[in-house]
């Protein structure tokens, strides 16, 4: 588990560094085709190496029970979620514009938010 939770990190840090460097350099266009094709590799070897556990631990409830919805927990851990996610997604992509409006140049923005980044390694 540490070395799967540790990839949001890293793999926030490589596509910050990559996407700074490649924007001047390769155009928008050609970076935005590095960067599909890079999350296109990592996603098809994290599917490789996915394995299925129904078999071994045989759940013995649905994929999804509307009923679940009733219970004050549940909807208070949705919640939760949905607010935290929405306050670091905007901070996430916020912050390089705010380092361009504060007179830093883009790559310097991009090295931000690769720091911020930093900060999801486990």
């Amino acid at each position: 588990m540490g070395i799967s939770s540790s990839g949001a990190g890293i793999g926030g840090i490589i596509y910050n560094l990559v996407a700074g460097a490649g924007i001047p350099s390769l155009g928008l266009p050609w970076t935005y085709r590095l960067l599909g094709l890079l999350t296109l590799i990592v996603n098809l070897i994290c599917s490789i190496l996915l394995k299925d556990r129904n078999m071994a631990v045989k759940p013995d409830k649905k994929l999804f029970n509307i009923r679940e919805f009733g219970h004050i927990s549940i909807l208070l851990l949705i919640s939760w979620g949905v607010f935290t996610e929405l306050g670091y997604v905007v901070l996430l992509y916020a912050l390089p514009n705010y380092a361009n409006s504060i007179g830093l140049t883009s790559q310097q923005g991009s090295v931000v938010a690769a720091v911020l980044n930093v900060g999801q390694y486990r």
